[in-house]
Order: C-alpha cells, then structure tokens, then sequence
C-alpha cells in the first residue's frame, strides 16, 4: 500500500544526494535561516482569505481575551520580540518590483521603523480566529499542520505568498461548515 509514498521518498533523498542539497539554482540566496515572522505573515494571509469563516470567531476574541489577559499580554511581548529581532528584508524581496510582496515591504515595513509592531495585535487576533476555525479537524491534523507550517516557513528568508499556498489549501479543506 505505500510503495509509492516510500518511492517518492527514496527519490527524493536521491536528488538531494545527487543535487548536494536541496537547492536548485543560485544556492546563495537560497540559504536556510531562522525567520519566524513568516508564520505571523501566513496567519494574515491565512486570515485574510478564510475571512468569512475569521469574521465569525472575532467576536469572541474580546471575552477570551479578559479571560486570558496575562496569555494574551505575553503572547504580544514574545511576537513584539520575534518582530523585532528576526524580521529580515531577503535582497531579492527589496530589488524586484514585479512582486506585490516588494511593494507591501516598500510602502509598509521599510516606512518607519515601528510600522513591523503595529501588526502584532492582528497576528494575535489571526491565530485566535484561525485555531478556532479548525477546532472541528481531526486532532492529527490540529497537532501536525502548526509543526509542518513552522518547518516549511520559519527555513526561509524570502517573503513570497506562492510558499503560502499549499498551507492554506490543507487549511482550507479542515474549515467544517457551522
């Protein structure tokens, strides 16, 4: 039953043999780092086009929030934190212009220094919306997509929403109707 999930692997392990890496093309500007931030970006694009299902949990986020203030006041200074320190602009993000995401950086981040925290109650607010949204998903799903997310994400300097994609489509297919 799983031949081919197992040969798919091996071929995989294969290339990156093969290849030295997993990189194809220019090696430099594709070099893993730690950049968090990018899971705080997919839960507002996440958000943003799940925002019929988001619009119906925000109303709850006031009363969890007073129940939950000394999770919630922690949750901001970690995520003011990791938007300080690890926010990073990859140089193809601030030198090609035929991406919306050059412009999103140009106009917004790269503006005043402060504008990179303003997002910090919405990346809050988008992860509240979004657990709850998927609360009804199988439990497997619920404890593996945040890892998966982190593990496919957080490796890459690149701002890009086509890395986005594939996360919110799994995500997508969880959302249950009401």
């Amino acid at each position: 039953k799983c031949f081919g999930f197992i040969l798919v692997g091996v071929g995989f392990l294969v290339f990156v043999k093969l290849n030295n890496g997993i990189v194809v093309g220019d090696r430099s500007a594709h070099e893993a780092v730690i950049h968090l931030p990018q899971i705080l970006y997919f839960l507002i694009f996440c958000g943003g086009l799940m925002f019929p299902y988001v619009l119906q949990h925000i109303k709850n986020f006031p009363s969890f929030a007073a129940r939950n203030f000394l999770f919630i006041a922690i949750s901001g200074i970690l995520l003011a934190a990791i938007v300080h320190y690890n926010t990073m602009g990859h140089p193809y993000l601030l030198a090609d212009n035929r991406h919306f995401t050059f412009y999103i950086w140009r106009k917004f981040f790269l503006r005043h220094w402060s504008l990179k925290f303003v997002l910090v109650p919405a990346y809050i607010i988008a992860a509240f919306c979004i657990t709850n949204t998927l609360q009804k998903s199988q439990l497997m799903f619920r404890i593996l997509f945040p890892v998966c997310l982190i593990l496919s994400l957080a490796p890459q300097a690149l701002l890009e929403f086509r890395y986005f994609i594939i996360p919110f489509i799994l995500c997508r297919l969880q959302v249950k109707p009401a």
